[in-house]
């Protein structure tokens, strides 16, 4: 679990899970991304999901998958790709982000972590 606070507040969290769900060699899950009601829409959840996955990038990680309980587009802006056999229409839309050490982003669908 990662957490960002603010003068000792817990203002934003996420789960970073390794390993199980199907995931392929060197990739990890970010899940269950919440931040604070009262500290929404000023950034804090993709500033943590940002120092996160440079984190596990520098442990040599080649993708990250998350499971979008919002709209997808939200994380389309921190560079995770829809992955192509997912529909849009799902309530929890699979993404995909590949890193710097990939050479591409494996669509092997992990099962919901």
């Amino acid at each position: 679990m990662a957490g960002l606070t603010l003068q000792e507040k817990l203002v934003s969290s996420l789960i970073v899970y390794r390993g199980g769900f199907n995931f392929p060699e060197n990739y990890f899950g970010i899940g269950s991304v919440a931040t604070k009601p009262e500290f929404r829409n000023a950034g804090y959840a993709a500033y943590l999901i940002e120092e996160v996955v440079s984190s596990i990038e520098d442990e040599g990680c080649d993708g990250v998958y998350l499971f979008s309980d919002i709209g997808y587009e939200y994380y389309q802006k921190l560079g995770f790709s829809l992955l192509s056999s997912q529909s849009t229409s799902s309530e929890s839309p699979c993404m995909a982000r590949r890193l710097k050490t990939a050479s591409s982003i494996s669509t092997k669908m992990p099962t919901y972590f």
